[in-house]
């Protein structure tokens, strides 16, 4: 499985997009974003994505303008629902 970011920095206030391939056709998958100001957690985004016929699926996940510093790695995963299958590719965040 595969996945490719659209950016491997963003500032905050831009997005990035992250495409993933080789799931079912049709299903839905999920998104998740990991270490959000630096707690080890991950926030699932809203919305997800639908794979299409070729099993590819692109969610957009988009940052707020912040008044602080802040530089960290965030991961961005997804993951079929079907399937199971997941891939994640990490970027960097900065505030």
């Amino acid at each position: 499985m595969t996945i490719q970011t659209s950016a491997e920095r963003i500032i905050s206030g831009e997005s990035i997009t992250a495409t993933a391939k080789k799931f079912k056709a049709g299903e839905y998958v999920r998104a998740f974003v990991f270490n959000v100001y630096g707690r080890a957690a991950a926030t699932e985004l809203s919305g997800g994505a639908i794979a299409n016929k070729k099993g590819v699926a692109t969610v957009s996940y988009g940052t707020t303008s912040l008044p602080i510093s802040v530089k960290e790695e965030r991961t961005i995963c997804l993951r079929g629902e079907q399937s199971g299958l997941m891939s994640c590719a990490s970027f960097i965040f900065e505030g």
